[in-house]
C-alpha cells in the first residue's frame, strides 16, 4: 500500500508501539534509505488528538518519514504542521498527508467482525482490496536521495541467545513467520521482559509466553483472572478440550490454567519451534471457542477493502 505513495521498500517492525502519552499506530524501516517510517491513522476527519500525536512525532524524531492517514483533513492541521516542518525544523523530516477513500469503512467493519483466521484466509486469497490513497500534502526538509545518518536497522543477531531481548525478538519473528494469521503477534511487545503477554480478545483471559525465567523452563500459559461468567464458561470449555487431548503428556498441566512447559533440548531454536508447534495446536482449540464461530468460508466472488 505504501508503494502507492512513494518509492519505499518498507520493512515492518511494530503495530501500536508506545510513545510519549500514547501509541504509534505503525512503524518500520525504509530499506532503501535506512530511514524510520512512522504512520498515524484514523477513520474520520483529522482531529486535534491525532494532530498532537503527529506533532509529537515530528518533535521527537531526528530523521525519518512520517505519514498521517485520514479520510479528510482540516486545512488548519495541514497548514500548522507544514509550517512546523518548513520553518521550525532543522532536521531531515518528510511528512505526508494521505487521504483514503471512505467507501471501504462499512467493509472494514465487516472485516473486524471476522476471526483472525477468517481474515487471514481472505487476505491470502486476494479478496482484501486496499483502499485508494492520495497524497494531499507533503512537507519536507529532506534533500533528494537522502540516506539515514543514524543506524535504524531492525537487527537480528546470528546468535539470538545473547540476551533476553534477542531471545524474545527471535521468538516473535519465528511466530509471525509461522502464524501470520495470529494478528496479535504483529503488535509491539516489551522484548526485555521475561514474559511476553498477548491479548486473546477477552478481557480476563490471558495468554503468555516465557523463554527466560528462574525455572529455566520455557512455557506457554493460558489462564483467567477476575472472570466474568460468560468468559469463565468459555475458559472452562477450553480447559476441558485440552485436558481430554493432552492428559497423558507430562509437559502439559491443566487445572485452573493451562501450562505447557519445555524441558527436552538445550538447542534454543528447537525449543522455539516446539513451543510454536504446541501453541498452534492450543490456538486451534481456543480461538473458535472465544470467538463463538469457526473460520468463515472463502467466497471467491466477493472482494473486500482494507486499511
Amino acid at each position: 500500500m505504501l508503494k502507492q505513495l512513494w518509492d519505499v521498500d518498507y520493512q515492518h517492525d511494530n503495530l501500536e508501539k508506545p510513545v510519549q502519552d500514547g501509541y504509534m499506530d505503525m512503524n518500520g524501516l525504509d530499506q532503501q534509505s535506512g530511514l524510520p517510517v512512522m504512520i498515524e491513522s484514523q477513520l474520520n476527519q483529522s482531529d486535534d488528538n491525532h494532530f498532537k500525536k503527529v506533532k509529537r512525532l515530528i518533535d521527537e524524531t531526528n530523521e525519518g518519514i512520517i505519514a498521517w492517514f485520514a479520510p479528510s483533513f482540516r486545512t488548519e492541521h495541514i497548514s500548522a504542521l507544514s509550517k512546523l516542518v518548513h520553518f521550525q525544523t532543522i532536521k531531515p523530516i518528510k511528512l505526508y498527508f494521505v487521504e483514503l477513500n471512505d467507501s471501504f469503512l462499512d467493509e472494514l467493519t465487516h472485516l473486524n467482525q471476522l476471526t483472525d483466521m477468517a481474515f487471514w484466509e481472505r487476505l491470502s486469497a486476494g479478496l482484501v482490496v486496499l483502499p485508494e490513497l492520495s497524497v494531499v500534502g507533503c512537507a519536507s526538509t529532506m534533500p533528494d536521495h537522502y540516506q539515514a545518518r543514524d543506524d535504524h536497522s531492525i537487527w537480528v543477531p546470528d546468535n539470538p541467545t545473547i540476551s533476553t531481548y534477542y531471545k524474545n525478538q527471535y521468538f516473535m519473528r519465528r511466530l509471525s513467520k509461522r502464524m501470520p494469521y495470529f494478528l496479535n503477534v504483529h503488535r509491539y511487545k516489551k522484548l526485555k521482559s521475561n514474559q511476553l503477554n498477548f491479548g486473546t480478545g477477552r478481557t480476563s483471559i490471558r495468554l503468555a509466553f516465557s523463554l527466560v525465567n528462574r525455572m529455566e523452563q520455557p512455557y506457554i500459559e493460558f489462564s483467567i483472572t477476575n472472570p466474568k461468567q460468560y468468559e469463565k464458561a468459555m475458559f472452562e470449555q477450553v480447559l476441558n478440550d485440552v485436558a481430554s487431548q493432552r492428559l497423558k503428556q507430562t509437559n502439559w498441566s491443566v487445572d485452573h490454567r493451562i501450562l505447557m512447559y519445555y524441558t527436552f533440548s538445550d538447542d534454543f531454536s528447537s525449543i522455539v519451534e516446539e513451543l510454536i508447534d504446541q501453541f498452534e495446536w492450543l490456538y486451534s482449540i481456543y480461538e473458535p471457542i472465544l470467538n463463538h464461530q469457526e473460520s468463515q468460508p472463502i467466497i471467491k466472488e466477493e472482494q473486500v477493502s482494507l486499511f
